[in-house]
């Protein structure tokens, strides 16, 4: 393996630290990673340009919101825009938004959890891109987004139970023969622990969420309720004594870290393929130190054929930045966590890695490390189904085993840019920290098109916190709460330009519509072929129906016999009214009328004159029950 390792060798506040595409990298971050340009920024990746055109919009939502069920806002761990809602008019853009809250007010270090019901929230989004001059340094400024509560979503199991954010501690319970955590006593006991963390929704309203208590990948349907879970390598599980131990206080032995779970989640744009990322490296696949959790794991399921898959088809090693806590030039001491993800196709991926600093963390450290990056998994190492999957670690101490060739990362997005930030109000500034200085846990991503006809592969990627339900007027199930914080919740709205990237809603369009044109056209072409030659077949058919044709004809034809019959009116024609078969699973209906009729004259020889009138005319249509959202 060749590892290129990049150091930031200058001070704070000095440029992006970053690695071209080269085999396999190692971004080596010192100091704090920043970008102070306002001009549109282009990175080589993955055999395309992706272009970082720019911070263009800044919501912001106060962290005393109440959701839809009470509680105090927690989003956003994870968003999913409702692509078939999302319009443009004029300069603004609009659709519905739903968000992933993770496990409710907590303190783990010190035994503080909520009962907390698992949701999605929803909420209208409004857009309007500004790129003027920078807004003063207040809240009020962060106003190019909206959003307005519109309800939402609670999660059941297959009994029909609500989730909870408490800690199973060695609680477990069954559903779909799989192995779930649940406390085993108190409010929660037999109901699914969940730390929900990755939101992926399909077209038809269902939805995938990732969990970093199991860590698990869940479906539910588009009412919120359970329908099966996704196989997990047994790399992945924890595991204390060799039994499973789905706690987030005491580490276990193999298997995920606590807190630490399936972090990242999103669908293929063809809807075939969902892809879920570990937050850092398993136990056994990294060492005692914090900048050893590098080589963490990217999961490819194949949801073809069954949407709950037993195992991972793909499986590949993801290596993640690692930074100094500090920013001060030193030695890294920590790895930059990835915390969500975008499909941009079958093998390449927006990732979004980040350091541990900024507004919620009550601390002065600096921010220095807060990134997009372009993953492409071509030419690395499939382990799905290897020894990998058991108790082998990939790389142990930290280090990758030779043999093994990781993806190829890029980064295309650097968020710690204070010019652009500054546009809209905001700061890097943790000494001390302000309500709008950038906060810590930023763990959103999503991509809805610019809808523009002169930039058709612009996009914008949205990106958002999660507050960690920080607010000093805080609610979980009626009880009141100060969390000495008020965290608010942020999205941010970056036009990227992105080649390899397809829209799904239109994806999906294409793929539902195309046969159906196809066969139309076909039908509309067969159509006018037959059109052009009925008369010609319509009297070859009365023909042989001996409508005109002496005795013998059959035989003499070319003797002149047809010339002996005296002159003749015909007809013909059809009409068919069918559902025509199924074609590419559309069904088809198709309504022709068509025929003609002439007046047959006998002339000398084999020769006859007459003339002939034809004409057609129908209907072509898709029955109800097409593609809807």
């Amino acid at each position: 393996m060749t590892t290129i390792s990049i150091r930031a060798a200058v001070a704070a506040g000095g440029l992006l630290a970053s690695a071209g595409l080269a085999q396999a990298q190692s971004l080596d971050v010192r100091v704090p990673n920043l970008q102070r340009t306002d001009d549109p920024v282009s990175v080589a990746a993955g055999g395309t340009v992706v272009v970082n055109q720019g911070l263009q919009g800044v919501g912001r939502l106060p962290a005393t919101t109440r959701d839809f069920l009470g509680d105090s806002l927690g989003s956003f761990s994870s968003l999913a825009v409702d692509l078939a809602t999302w319009r443009r008019s004029g300069d603004t853009y609009t659709g519905t938004l739903y968000t992933l809250p993770d496990r409710g007010y907590n303190n783990p270090d010190g035994g503080l959890f909520s009962d907390y019901a698992g949701r999605l929230n929803r909420f209208t989004l409004s857009f309007t891109p500004y790129t003027g001059t920078a807004l003063p340094q207040a809240t009020t400024s962060q106003r190019q987004v909206t959003l307005t509560p519109d309800g939402g979503i609670v999660l059941t199991d297959a009994k029909g139970q609500r989730f909870s954010g408490l800690d199973p501690a060695a609680g477990t319970t069954t559903q779909f023969g799989a192995v779930l955590p649940s406390a085993a006593t108190g409010p929660s006991a037999g109901r699914i622990s969940l730390d929900a963390e990755g939101l992926a929704r399909r077209l038809d309203g269902s939805f995938y969420v990732s969990d970093e208590y199991g860590p698990n990948v869940y479906y539910f349907n588009r009412s919120g309720q359970l329908q099966g879970v996704l196989g997990i390598p047994a790399a992945l599980q924890p595991v204390t004594n060799g039994q499973p131990n789905f706690n987030s206080v005491s580490p276990p032995d193999t298997g995920r870290r606590n807190n630490q779970g399936l972090e990242a989640l999103a669908l293929t744009p063809d809807g075939r393929g969902l892809v879920t990322i570990l937050q850092s490296a398993t136990l056994q696949d990294s060492g005692s130190s914090q900048q050893q959790r590098a080589n963490t794991r990217i999961l490819y399921y194949d949801i073809s054929g069954t949407p709950t898959p037993a195992a991972p088809s793909r499986e590949y090693v993801l290596q993640l930045p690692v930074y100094q806590q500090n920013g001060n030039g030193g030695a890294p001491n920590r790895t930059a966590a990835q915390s969500e993800m975008v499909a941009l196709n079958d093998t390449q991926f927006l990732v979004l890695s980040r350091d541990s600093n900024g507004l919620g963390t009550g601390n002065t450290t600096p921010i220095v490390y807060k990134s997009v990056l372009f993953v492409d998994t071509a030419g690395a190492t499939n382990i799905a189904g290897s020894p990998y999957d058991g108790t082998t670690p990939i790389s142990p101490n930290g280090t990758l085993r030779a043999g093994l060739t990781p993806v190829k990362t890029t980064e295309v997005v650097d968020i710690l840019n204070p010019v652009q930030l500054n546009r809209f109000g905001m700061n890097l500034t943790t000494n001390p920290a302000t309500q709008t200085t950038l906060p810590e846990k930023i763990e959103a991503m999503g991509l809805v098109p610019v809808l523009s006809e002169r930039a058709p592969r612009d996009y914008f990627l949205l990106v958002g916190n999660d507050n960690d339900f920080l607010t000093r007027q805080g609610v979980i199930n009626g009880q009141p709460y100060d969390a000495g914080i008020n965290n608010d919740n942020i999205l941010l709205a970056y036009r990227l330009t992105l080649p390899t990237y397809v829209d799904p809603l239109s994806l999906a369009v294409m793929k539902e519509t195309a046969p159906t044109v196809l066969q139309g056209l076909g039908a509309g072409a067969i159509t006018a072929a037959s059109s052009a030659t009925r008369s010609v077949q319509d009297h070859l058919s009365a023909l042989r129906r001996g409508a005109n044709l002496p005795a013998g004809a059959g035989q003499g034809a070319g003797q002149g016999a047809w010339g002996s019959a005296g002159p003749a009116l015909w007809i013909g024609g059809d009409v068919v009214f069918a559902d025509q078969p199924r074609n590419g699973g559309l069904g088809l209906d198709r309504t022709i009328a068509q025929g003609s009729a002439g007046l047959d004259l006998p002339l000398t020889g084999p020769w006859r004159a007459g003339l002939a009138v034809g004409g057609g005319g129908g209907s072509l249509s898709r029955p109800r029950g097409a593609y809807q959202q």
